[in-house]
């Protein structure tokens, strides 16, 4: 990556779906946006071996008749904004999905039911969902990135400023660079070694070639030619 003066910056060419916006709850390309440049996070996600795991969720519990799911939150965890991330948090992201997700592409409904109750309980911090029909494999539902968690009460522009707890965050579009996003410093997890990332559409082959060669672009997420 190029250094700008003290900070590591990587110019990442790549295709970007609906302008590269990052609303997970109106646009499903949106969800896929902001999991992909690491703003958004799961309860759950599959690993390399695709077996479900606990991301955001520290650990589970459901009943036999696969209705009721217990999810015991990881310590520690906050949003870009500083935020705690509580089973709170969590909820209101749930229920901003009922109220919005009929208006867009998302579809959260295919994932989590509607007429599912849920409950938050921040001191002991596990959130239970209740479901009316059984849910065979539930974390696999929740690992969808229509399903990441934002936080939905701070966020004032869901297209260009979604808050998530990823490692990095969003900060600003524009024509040059299309998507610029920053290192987010207090990641729970394994902290980002890039300051800044700077996503560009470049979407003819040729030029693709051109832009690495040139040193323009670092790299690219995939050349080919029809």
């Amino acid at each position: 990556a190029a250094n700008d003066g003290h900070k590591k910056v990587l110019t990442f060419g790549c295709q970007m779906y609906t302008d590269g916006m990052v609303n997970t709850v109106t646009d499903e390309n949106g969800g896929w946006n902001a999991m992909r440049y690491g703003i958004t996070e799961g309860l759950f996600k599959f690993n390399d071996s695709m077996e479900v795991e606990p991301w955001l969720a520290d650990s589970y519990t459901v009943n036999d008749e696969h209705t009721e799911w217990v999810i015991t939150l990881k310590d520690g965890i906050k949003f870009s904004d500083g935020c705690d991330l509580t089973p709170t948090k969590v909820k209101e992201c749930f229920e901003y999905l009922k109220e919005m997700g009929p208006s867009g592409s998302a579809k959260p409904q295919k994932y989590l039911e509607f007429e599912a109750t849920i409950t938050a309980d921040d001191e002991a911090n596990t959130l239970t969902i209740q479901t009316t029909q059984p849910y065979a494999n539930l974390p696999g539902q929740l690992a969808h990135p229509t399903m990441a968690i934002v936080d939905v009460a701070d966020t004032e522009n869901f297209d260009n400023g979604t808050i998530g707890t990823g490692p990095y965050k969003y900060v600003s579009r524009s024509p040059q660079e299309n998507v610029i996003l920053e290192k987010f410093d207090e990641y729970w997890g394994t902290p980002a070694n890039i300051d800044t990332v700077k996503l560009q559409v470049i979407a003819n082959a040729d030029t693709i070639v051109t832009s690495l060669n040139g040193g323009s672009v670092d790299m690219f997420a995939r050349i080919s030619q029809a």
